[in-house]
């Protein structure tokens, strides 16, 4: 899970936020803030 005090960027048209961890995007459920990808 991903912190409230992280930002995450918004993914039009999905109910998904993205963030950059360690230089990997890293794609996560807007409500939950989990974690459900990593883009490698």
């Amino acid at each position: 899970m991903i912190p409230e005090e992280v930002q995450l960027t918004e993914v039009p048209g999905a109910n998904y936020r993205y963030v950059y961890l360690k230089s990997l995007p890293v794609l996560v459920e807007a409500d939950s803030r989990t974690v459900t990808d990593v883009i490698r």
